[in-house]
């Protein structure tokens, strides 16, 4: 009985630093895809400004 103890109190906290794992990865996607979304929005208006043949 105590090592069935032990093995469950191990995998609960595995599971718990598995959850914290994904919701700190869930985070860190988050914040590459507004950098990404920023970074691409930054690009296109110089792009507009070069088409439009002027200099911001």
């Amino acid at each position: 009985m105590k090592i069935a103890k032990t093995v469950a109190k191990k995998r609960t906290c595995t599971e718990m630093i598995h959850l914290r794992r994904d919701t700190f990865l869930r985070v860190q996607m988050k914040r590459v895809i507004i950098r990404t979304i920023i970074e691409i929005g930054v690009k296109s208006v110089d792009w507009v400004w070069d088409f439009a043949g002027l200099e911001p």
